[in-house]
């Protein structure tokens, strides 16, 4: 398998590094339209073949890392030339443009697979063992928090950049789809695109999340937390440990034990995300029937929200 990666900017890099260390790098290609970015991918990949258009690569499978608002161009010219498409977040501004793609790669047999880091987090998986074993108890409350200082960006809001991170991390562990939303979101510095976002989410199976994105606040941090009726867990990035604590609600007055260390192996996402994607190219699992759809459907009804002033169903 040959792999282009198209875009040499901000992430490119990093999937370059991850496909050359994978499949080697005279499997990878690299594509960018600036010629200083392509000197410099072909400095640091000297055995890579570097173009300036995806046109000129032979590769069967194409990661898109160009800015956000191009994946849906960018993706889309490497579905119509039959190609497997792996694509940083947001694969689209809205869910109808996201089906119809979705349903074209089913319908060629083309993996077209979005580019959500957060599911191969080794965190994700220590908080899914410690909800499966019970030991939340049931579960109630998600609460998901990323905020940084910029960049702040002119050609996607907040929505459709932090908080589709935050998105599919929610939806896994509610452990069922969002049915609807609210949101409220504004533009703390006066640009044209929303800077800062919340959002709440309410679940098929009664549990509601709660997520908070920001490119504006001046310490960046990361939270997640799952709430149950016996315990939570938790997770303060940069810290490289997932916590859970017991508790107990006896006449009004919340008990809550120390906290214990959970276990986890560190992975690198990226490089995890990387194998899934040539994964299921091999084993021909084109599209994510449930998740895809779902956090497109998701995000859609969180930006509506936002713009409405009003809850949004999140569409069937």
């Amino acid at each position: 398998m040959r792999v282009a990666v198209v875009g040499y900017g901000r992430f490119g890099p990093h999937h370059a590094r991850v496909f050359s260390e994978i499949l080697g790098p005279e499997n990878v290609d690299v594509v960018d339209r600036d010629w200083d970015r392509c000197a410099a991918a072909q400095e640091a990949f000297p055995r890579a073949s570097v173009h300036q258009s995806l046109s000129l690569s032979h590769a069967g499978a194409v990661v898109v890392a160009t800015p956000a608002a191009t994946h849906e161009d960018v993706a889309w010219e490497a579905l119509r030339e039959g190609r497997h498409v792996l694509c940083e977040k947001p694969l689209a501004l809205s869910w109808s443009h996201g089906q119809y793609m979705l349903e074209h790669a089913a319908k060629n047999s083309q993996v077209l697979m979005t580019g959500l880091t957060y599911l191969y987090h080794p965190v994700l998986g220590a908080f899914e063992r410690i909800a499966m074993s019970g030991q939340t108890g049931v579960v109630t409350d998600v609460h998901l928090r990323r905020q940084i200082l910029g960049p702040v960006r002119t050609d996607v809001n907040v929505i459709h950049d932090l908080m589709t991170h935050l998105v599919p991390v929610a939806l896994m562990m509610a452990g069922a789809p969002a049915q609807m939303a609210s949101a409220h979101a504004s533009k703390t510095w006066g640009g044209r695109m929303f800077d800062t976002a919340s959002a709440d989410l309410w679940h098929a199976n009664g549990v509601q999340s709660h997520l908070f994105a920001s490119w504006v606040v001046p310490e960046r941090a990361q939270e997640w937390w799952v709430v149950g009726s016996e315990g939570s867990a938790s997770w303060l990035d940069p810290e490289p440990r997932v916590e859970f604590r017991r508790h107990s609600l006896l006449d009004g007055v919340l008990a809550v034990q120390e906290p214990e260390p959970v276990e986890f192996e560190p992975t690198e996402p990226l490089y995890q995300q990387a194998r899934a994607f040539l994964s299921r190219i091999e084993d021909g699992t084109w599209v994510d029937d449930a998740l895809d759809p779902a956090v497109l459907k998701t995000v859609d009804a969180i930006q509506r929200a936002a713009l409405g002033g009003r809850r949004s169903a999140v569409q069937s």
